[in-house]
């Protein structure tokens, strides 16, 4: 009874977000997410028929359904559909350009029955964990079966264990590669049986850095062995917090230079600003890049430069966000910093404290003073670089064990049987 009060509770709000956002849409002509809002709405009917569909919500999952993709043939990734739920998880997708590649229709059924009008509804891939009632209803009630990679739970979704709706979700899943055996309880809460579960590793351990392409920002990089200061994915509320740290090691190591990454470009004008002693100039404006400051507004190509850095402070650390990927730092040999708010990347953390491979400070004034005695004793700088590549050679392997279970899933066949 409580799964069906729930359902039409679920099923009362997405309706009445679908009716709000058709309604508003002719009005938001200057909203820059305008086309975003009815491509999912409202999707456009696929006309080819997936043998599989894999998909990604954002940036960081693409980026791992892009290293999975690339161990399969051109012919076969272009029986895939792949889906996101952002711009720039669509955006990364597309480089696998022989796929379908869409944004992941809304959660409900209007939307999810548009999409498939013309077509059978295929297997679904999801890239870590999503759980979205109505498409898995949908994806199962059409025959087909539901797998999820690299599956982990955030903290977030756990408090949602006991909720009927979520676990009857949940049961539609078939399989569910786990990072680690330390996520086999949390699916376990949500009433997943054992013998659904398998444990491939952690994909992101296999991430490989790839060269940066000839560009001005390359040329920028090899045109001195300066020490580099890479501030990544720095969230619009840590600003003010992490830049004045940044401009105070560029005045305190001489001929240094810093590479600030935003994690979204709605507002490049506060990172601008908040960096205006040392004329930061963008990445993809015009002429040569002659400061000491870059500001990277591209998508795709921060894990190119990670080998050109010095060290890392990873953003998304120091507000509630819990975290940002900083495994294609350590990759390239190069050490990172970590605020206090790591909670989404707790097991990859845990790992590389215990390696030394990482340091975590509290707060943002710590990085100065921390970082310096790190540059200042090169013995302990070059021991966690040696740290860092360890931790990344140790746990190597989950890609090769997804692939493999991937592919035997894609041959099952379809069933109403569940």
């Amino acid at each position: 009874m409580m799964r069906v009060i729930w359902h039409l509770i679920y099923w009362v709000v997405t309706s009445m977000v679908l009716i709000v956002g058709t309604l508003l849409f002719p009005f938001l002509r200057f909203w820059r997410n305008r086309d975003w809002l009815w491509q999912r709405l409202w999707p456009k009917p696929l006309t080819i028929q997936p043998k599989a569909w894999l998909h990604a919500v954002s940036l960081g999952e693409a980026v791992i359904l892009n290293s999975v993709l690339s161990r399969f043939s051109e012919e076969e990734r272009a029986t895939f559909l792949l889906t996101s739920s952002t711009q720039t998880g669509l955006e990364t997708l597309r480089r696998q350009a022989v796929c379908q590649c869409r944004l992941m229709p809304f959660d409900h059924p209007l939307s999810l029955r548009r999409f498939f009008k013309n077509v059978r509804v295929p297997n679904l891939v999801i890239v870590e964990t999503e759980i979205w009632p109505e498409l898995y209803r949908f994806v199962s009630g059409s025959g087909g079966r539901i797998l999820l990679i690299n599956a982990r739970l955030s903290r977030k979704t756990l408090k949602w264990s006991e909720n009927a709706l979520m676990r009857a979700s949940v049961a539609h899943i078939d399989r569910a590669l786990l990072r680690s055996e330390s996520e086999r309880a949390g699916f376990k809460a949500f009433g997943l049986p054992d013998n659904r579960m398998a444990v491939t590793g952690n994909i992101k351990f296999d991430y490989v850095n790839p060269q940066l392409k000839s560009s001005r920002l390359r040329v920028w990089l090899e045109s001195t062995s300066a020490m580099l200061f890479i501030f990544s994915s720095i969230s619009d509320d840590e600003i003010e917090l992490l830049a004045p740290q940044a401009l105070l090691l560029l005045e305190q190591f001489e001929g240094s230079r810093l590479l600030w990454v935003p994690r979204h470009f709605g507002h490049l004008e506060r990172h601008q600003e908040a960096l205006e002693s040392v004329s930061p100039v963008l990445r993809d404006g015009e002429g040569e890049l002659d400061s000491r400051c870059v500001i990277l507004n591209t998508i795709g190509e921060l894990s190119s430069v990670y080998p050109y850095g010095t060290l890392s402070v990873i953003g998304g650390s120091f507000n509630q966000r819990g975290g940002q990927n900083f495994l294609e730092s350590l990759a390239a040999g190069v050490p990172a910093l970590v605020g206090p708010c790591m909670h989404n990347f707790k097991l990859e953390l845990d790992l590389a404290l215990e390696k030394e491979a990482i340091i975590q400070v509290q707060t943002a004034e710590e990085l100065n003073s921390v970082i310096r005695l790190l540059l200042e004793k090169p013995s302990t700088y070059e021991r966690m670089q040696q740290s860092a590549r360890e931790l990344i050679q140790d746990n190597l392997g989950a890609t090769e064990k997804t692939v493999a279970a991937l592919s035997n899933f894609l041959k099952l066949k379809r069933s109403i049987q569940r």
